[in-house]
């Protein structure tokens, strides 16, 4: 009973973990593709 309980508390943990990631991911490359947007728009106004 509480091996089988672990198990799935380790799998939700692991779960949770990955969205975290994945989250954290998207965030990074939504930022990096803003910060490069602007950086060609300063380099075409200047």
């Amino acid at each position: 009973m509480l091996k089988s309980l672990l198990k799935t508390l380790k799998q939700e943990i692991l779960q949770k973990t990955c969205q975290l990631h994945q989250l954290k991911l998207e965030w990074i490359i939504s930022y990096l593709r803003v910060t490069f947007c602007r950086f060609t728009m300063l380099r075409i106004d200047g």
